[in-house]
């Protein structure tokens, strides 16, 4: 089982592994995100090995209410887990189109996968889950890739996904200030200027072998260089298995 920050919070974050992060209300729903547990991943007729092991094992998480998967990527779409975490959990998968087509031929059911389009509003538990279409993909009828804006009392978080920057839709549905945004460390300075967060956690830190694609990025010297320019927003590189919580008070400005 699990073992929670102490501490008042309204909602605690533990990076997995790479893209993948685990959300956990005060009250005890969870919402796991982008999971990616099997070490490594089939990508362009070669394997690619993440060097750092996940945070836990799958079986360790006795709970789950709901998978967001934001593409479908191996590196962010991990199939066997999120068949266990249905099968075993009860979980909901919240996906766009491209992964729930191809859930439904895992022996999942209808009602075990909702398509997210974009700006589709899903209740979990304490969550409100948005579907944001991703830098080029507004307009597309069958989406393929979503960043996830996600709601919880006074609190607004964003998980980007694979999102190459911030859509100029985000701006028009008024998407200009979270309290904390999990993003990959590529166009890292579109998503601070668009969305302003109080916390920003670079998720993508570890290493993957051979690196043949584009990841690899060196996030500690990007939060070194960007810091001292974004003074308002909090720079973190969570190590795997690190928490960050939310208190259960904020200010906001």
């Amino acid at each position: 089982m699990l073992k929670l920050p102490s501490g008042p919070w309204k909602v605690a974050i533990c990076h997995i592994s790479h893209m993948s992060a685990l959300l956990v209300h005060r009250e005890g729903f969870r919402l796991l995100v982008d999971p990616f547990f099997a070490r490594g991943f089939w990508w362009e007729s070669h394997w690619e090995r993440q060097v750092e092991a996940p945070a836990f094992e799958i079986e360790e998480l006795d709970r789950c209410d709901a998978i967001l998967v934001s593409h479908d990527h191996p590196d962010h779409y991990d199939e066997w887990a999120v068949d266990y975490l249905i099968r075993q959990a009860g979980a909901k998968l919240l996906c766009p189109d491209i992964v729930k087509t191809d859930a439904l031929t895992r022996r999942n059911r209808e009602g075990e996968v909702i398509s997210m389009n974009a700006w589709q509003e899903e209740d979990i538990g304490a969550f409100r889950i948005t579907a944001l279409p991703n830098k080029g993909s507004e307009d597309k009828p069958f989406l393929d890739r979503i960043s996830f804006l996600i709601e919880v009392e006074d609190l607004g978080l964003f998980h980007s996904g694979d999102s190459n920057g911030a859509s100029p839709s985000w701006k028009r549905h008024n998407i200009e200030r979270v309290d904390l945004a999990m993003t990959i460390s590529f166009f890292l300075e579109d998503f601070l200027q668009a969305l302003k967060p109080r916390k920003l956690l670079l998720l993508d830190s570890g290493r993957f072998e051979p690196g043949r694609f584009m990841i690899n990025a060196d996030s500690e010297r990007l939060r070194l260089e960007l810091q001292p320019r974004y003074p308002e927003t909090e720079i973190l590189v969570p190590a795997h298995g690190e928490w960050v919580d939310l208190p259960t008070k904020t200010t906001h400005s």
